[in-house]
């Protein structure tokens, strides 16, 4: 997946979005623990969108063009309807890989629940109004859904974009699974070898803090799960087992709510944001359209 992801990345070309309107802000946030995180806001209304971006991604990888002729990105469409706010994590870098993170540096290896504390101290330090739609990619998505375990009454949505589910630990032989971490989530790119301060995470130790905080949203809220169509192209045997147990994450992430639709991006990678923002958008506004309505599913109504 490293080799795949890395392909993307280095084809992505930093927009840079839209100029920020008179509500826009671009700021570090000291929080109480001493740590500063970037953070950038957009547009008006409620509910306020959180973007959660996936391992080692800045926040403007959700206002990133990937592709010729793409004039559309996630950040930018869906701050014209309301609230968007997205922070740089420590130890993250841009889309093409130049830039590093504008957030403090912290000490790595770190635990998707210590990300999910930064990110409930990062909200309520700077009044981020809640309720709040969480948009995640990968990684992002065990941070939201443990926040959202710890949170409930905050999070009105949730839009899993391609995240990655505890299940894939279990859903690989140890052998496998082993190998798929080391090479592939651990190991950091050549180009990212000099930089001391990259964002490491602790899979086992996340997964864990996942099933101990209760795997199924608290709540019953809107939520939407999308799912590549790609594989990754982790070559071999290995490469095959990791897209089987991708897919099966995915339905599994689907199944935790009744009426949750799981949707395939058939020709997009892992990056759906990247590959097809459109989707990315449709799934967000659809999210927001239930929450402003007052409904708690996306099924109709009475059921």
């Amino acid at each position: 997946m490293r080799r795949r992801l890395l392909c993307v990345l280095l084809a992505g070309v930093a927009a840079g979005g839209a100029p920020a309107d008179a509500s826009g802000v671009a700021r570090k946030v000291a929080l109480p623990n001493g740590h500063r995180l970037f953070l950038e806001c957009r547009g008006k209304g409620s509910p306020t969108v959180v973007l959660e971006a996936g391992l080692r991604n800045r926040a403007d990888v959700w206002s990133t063009l990937a592709a010729e002729g793409q004039t559309t990105t996630v950040f930018g469409a869906l701050a014209k309807g309301t609230r968007v706010c997205a922070y740089d994590r420590p130890g993250t870098v841009s889309a093409d890989l130049t830039q590093r993170s504008r957030s403090d540096p912290v000490r790595m290896p770190r635990s998707t629940g210590a990300l999910a504390a930064d990110l409930r101290m990062l909200l309520r330090t700077a009044r981020v109004k809640p309720p709040y739609v969480l948009v995640a990619h990968s990684t992002g998505g065990l941070i939201v859904r443990q926040y959202t375990s710890a949170h409930p009454r905050r999070v009105a949505g949730l839009v899993l974009v391609d995240a990655i589910p505890e299940t894939m630990e279990t859903s690989l032989r140890i052998s496998s699974w082993n190998e798929y971490n080391a090479n592939y989530l651990t190991a950091p790119p050549p180009q990212l070898a000099d930089y001391a301060d990259l964002e490491y995470v602790d899979f086992r130790q996340s997964f864990a803090q996942m099933r101990r905080a209760g795997v199924k949203p608290p709540r019953r809220i809107p939520m939407i799960v999308l799912s590549k169509g790609q594989p990754f192209g982790i070559p071999g045997r290995l490469g095959r087992l990791v897209d089987a147990a991708w897919v099966r994450g995915g339905r599994y992430l689907a199944s935790l709510q009744p009426g949750t639709p799981r949707i395939v991006a058939r020709d997009s990678g892992h990056y759906i944001q990247l590959d097809d923002p459109r989707l990315v958008i449709r799934s967000a506004r659809r999210v927001i359209r239930a929450v402003r309505a007052g409904r708690s599913s996306l099924l109709p109504r009475g059921r």
